[in-house]
């Protein structure tokens, strides 16, 4: 019987060529993995403390923005300097503002300490005005409370 073999080196570039015809789909599909997900508690919290905050903002309860501050925050921003910080923001525009809804969440970033839940940014819009605070949400005593406070928008 006759048989008749391939070259070497063409079995070995087809050999080749079948690799990476199998590496290369594995390759891609490894770039178009979805990121991790948010904790959902922690965005849940986060977002709702943050809400909350700027709620009592725009509705002039600087009373109640303060009280959601952590203990340190409370000894950095009296309730006054919450209202002059809000008012200093949003003074070139006219009106009142509102909590539109744009919410943006992390619960991962840089400067991340141990204690803290999460990372929100919330719109404050108005008649001429658009703004927003960014919040470090970190537990304390077992509540969710604001630590860190950046007023305005990037």
């Amino acid at each position: 019987m006759l048989s008749v073999k391939p070259p070497r080196s063409t079995l070995s570039w087809l050999g080749l060529k079948l690799l990476s015809i199998n590496l290369i789909p594995l390759s891609l599909s490894a770039c178009f993995e979805e990121a991790p997900q948010a904790n959902p508690r922690a965005k849940d919290v986060t977002v709702s403390t943050a809400a909350n905050f700027a709620r009592a903002l725009v509705s002039s309860d600087f009373t109640e923005a303060h009280a959601l501050l952590s203990t340190q925050a409370q000894q950095r921003y009296s309730a006054a300097q919450l209202q002059q910080a809000y008012a200093d923001m949003t003074s070139y525009g006219d009106g009142p503002g509102a909590v539109n809804g744009h919410v943006e969440f992390m619960d991962d970033w840089p400067a991340r300490q141990s204690q803290d839940i999460g990372w929100a940014y919330v719109s404050i819009t108005g008649a001429g005005f658009i703004e927003a605070v960014t919040v470090v949400v970190a537990e304390e005593n077992g509540a969710a409370k604001i630590r860190e406070v950046e007023w305005g928008r990037p």
